[in-house]
């Protein structure tokens, strides 16, 4: 077995745990590079996590870098989220708490020059955090060594930066492009101990310091029929991506750590069987009605067959009890709508807040044991207008669950807040005075 190996097997054994440390909780971040982060700002995620052809000039829209141009030609926006995010796990009659609190994105926009405009930010692109522990079932093999334990531990992250610039064409026409560097550092150990003392179990541990370079396109067109609908559609395209940096593997004797007994590098630059982010397209819809009612479609499809995830230790992972992670075709449908009363409205406050809601289906870029795995969800939010211009809290929930029972496998319910803050003012405004 490697490490990770019956993470998903009928003998896991689940307690109670607190995943404070963690920038994610699930057994399925185990896989290649973790728990992939949902794109976008609270304002997105508001919406079920739409953003391909949103044109929206008072938040930043991460998702689509042609959109860094719906803008006011003098406005310098900047949003900030965190997220939470409470899960039950649960096999069979087992099942494990865990609440997880993490920073979702960072983000400024700014004019350069004219039509031309820039974005730039950090957030998180997959998270790696998981515990359990598993038990020998041969009794035979049990009967001549005692009980057997197998324990997988992983943590870590892997973040994007990122920088690009969006002009406009043509009036309703704007294309961008950003360069995303990717950087972070995974762990993942498996444990292997004895109940009886004259047995010495071992422990297999992989440190993996990962660096990568992409590129993302986007281009967006709007379109204004009577001055009362808007329509847009958009589309963005992002490069497939080489993994660069190190793995480190020790195998230690489980009842001292004082020394390796094997030891081994393994450098991602050279490998004959690459690993690569996949490559990743993405359309979408966008319907304005008076600026009031603005609904949306997005979809994504990502091939990972090619990654290479389940052929290089530290990152593939099997089991004996015939599980096997192997990657897959990655698609999202989205689907978000946002209402706003009257956003200028000078009686009631109520009229001014956007309220938004939305639904996604996402299907994972892994396989387990052959079985698909899907997660669904809805989201409900509102952005509250605070002082002048577009200054507002974004504040977001989203109730959903991904895996299932079937095939033995394992359920995650989840219920998860956000909380966004979007900065917006006027600079580069020459004062006059008398």
């Amino acid at each position: 077995m490697t490490a990770g190996a019956v993470l998903v097997s009928g003998a896991i054994a689940y307690a109670q745990q607190s995943s404070g440390t963690y920038s994610a909780y699930t057994p399925y971040s185990s896989f290649g590079v973790g728990d992939l982060s949902t794109p976008g700002t609270a304002y997105n995620g508001t919406m079920g996590g739409v953003g391909i052809a949103s044109r929206n000039t008072r938040f930043i829209n991460t998702i689509n870098p042609a959109a860094a141009t719906v803008r006011d030609s003098l406005s310098v926006m900047a949003d900030f989220s965190l997220s939470y995010k409470h899960k039950l796990i649960s096999y069979n009659n087992l099942h494990e708490i865990s609440d997880v609190f993490n920073i979702n994105s960072l983000a400024i926009s700014l004019p350069i020059y004219r039509s031309l405009s820039f974005i730039a930010g950090i957030k998180p692109y997959s998270n790696v955090g998981y515990k359990s522990v598993s038990y020998e079932k041969n009794k035979s093999f049990i009967g001549i060594v005692g009980d057997i334990a197998y324990s997988q531990y992983g943590q870590g992250s892997l973040y994007q930066l990122y920088g690009g610039l969006a002009v406009d064409i043509v009036k309703g026409l704007s294309v961008g492009a950003q360069y995303e560097f990717y950087f972070g550092h995974t762990s993942k150990s498996y444990l292997q101990t004895f109940s009886l003392s004259k047995y010495n179990g071992l422990s297999d541990e992989f440190e993996s310091k990962i660096t990568a370079s992409s590129g993302k396109f986007g281009i967006q067109y709007e379109k204004i029929f009577a001055k009362k609908v808007s329509v847009s559609i958009g589309a963005t395209y992002q490069l497939k991506a080489k993994l660069n940096g190190v793995t480190e593997r020790y195998i230690y004797p489980a009842s001292s750590q004082l020394g390796a007994i094997v030891s081994d590098t393994l450098n991602l630059n050279t490998l004959d069987t690459r690993l690569t982010l996949a490559s990743e397209i993405g359309v979408g819809i966008a319907i304005n009605y008076m600026d009031k009612v603005r609904a949306e479609f997005d979809y994504t499809r990502a091939d990972w067959s090619k990654s290479n995830f389940d052929k290089v230790d530290g990152f593939a992972v099997e089991s004996s009890s015939g599980f096997a992670y192997k990657p897959d075709v990655a698609q999202s449908f989205r689907l978000g709508v946002e209402i706003t009363p009257n956003r200028n409205d000078i009686r009631y406050y109520y009229k001014k807040i956007s309220y938004r809601f939305g639904a996604y289906y996402n299907q994972e870029y892994y396989r387990i044991n052959g079985n698909p795995i899907a997660s669904v969800g809805i989201t409900l939010g509102a952005t509250l207008p605070v002082f002048r211009w577009h200054n507002g809290i974004t504040l977001g929930v989203e109730i959903g669950e991904r895996g299932s029972f079937k095939a033995n496998l394992l359920k995650e319910r989840f219920f998860g807040a956000s909380i966004g803050i979007n900065l917006y003012d006027i600079w580069f405004v020459k004062h006059y005075y008398e």
